[in-house]
């Protein structure tokens, strides 16, 4: 049971993500005299009022069209009332998301949100590449590689996602720990038929956990 319950996460972590204003920081191309209004449209977006927010956006982007950033904001405003059960918005939030990679093709930003739109319409393998195009420019970020690796596994890659994990892994003890990826290695090294490997992640798993356990006990006690 703590098996399903580990991996099941690791699924809907990545399925239930919700896509952040604050995965971009203004750029340079930000004039000073509109960071209030992006501001303000931001703040509407946080506050479900999406109408009001894709005005503010539409009147920015009418005199900045080749703005990446703005392009992305737009299509996180589309991307949150898709997840809000006016799904079809995912079409447009996806199209904003590449538009905005257009425009900016270093930015790993709108490559890692259009991945979460695809793996969250279960188009996993498009979910795959988008991660990847994310991680290629963005190679450090264990939250990026964690969803290509839930991607990888979706598209039933169990040896992509086990080797994407185990870097994940290796880069970032304390995202680790967090995502408890111990008992995601088991479960998807047993996948991926290497048995011993995925014997050995559970024990580290259980360990972690009996540990935890103990200190949880510990302090009750006290």
């Amino acid at each position: 049971m703590k098996n399903i319950q580990y991996i099941t996460a690791f699924f809907i972590g990545l399925a239930a993500c919700t896509p952040s204003n604050n995965n971009f920081a203004i750029n340079e191309r930000s004039m000073v005299d509109r960071e209030t209004v992006i501001e303000n449209s931001i703040v509407l977006s946080n506050n479900e009022k999406y109408s009001e927010a894709l005005g503010q956006y539409a009147g920015l982007l009418r005199s900045d069209l080749s703005n990446s950033f703005l392009q992305s904001l737009n299509a996180i405003n589309y991307h949150r009332m898709a997840l809000d059960g006016k799904t079809e918005n995912y079409d447009l939030a996806a199209e904003g998301y590449r538009i905005s990679s257009d425009f900016d093709p270093d930015a790993w930003q709108p490559h890692f949100l259009k991945g979460l739109i695809e793996y969250q319409t279960s188009d996993y393998v498009s979910a795959r590449n988008s991660l990847l195009k994310a991680a290629v420019r963005n190679p450090k970020s264990s939250e990026i590689l964690y969803s290509y690796a839930a991607s990888a596994y979706a598209s039933l890659e169990f040896d992509l996602s086990l080797a994407i994990l185990k870097k994940v892994k290796a880069l970032d003890k304390n995202f680790c720990d967090i995502k408890q990826c111990s008992g995601t290695l088991a479960i998807v090294a047993a996948a991926a038929g290497s048995h011993v490997e995925a014997e050995r992640y559970l024990k580290e798993f259980e360990a972690i956990n009996s540990n935890n356990s103990g200190r949880f006990n510990h302090s009750s006690d006290n």
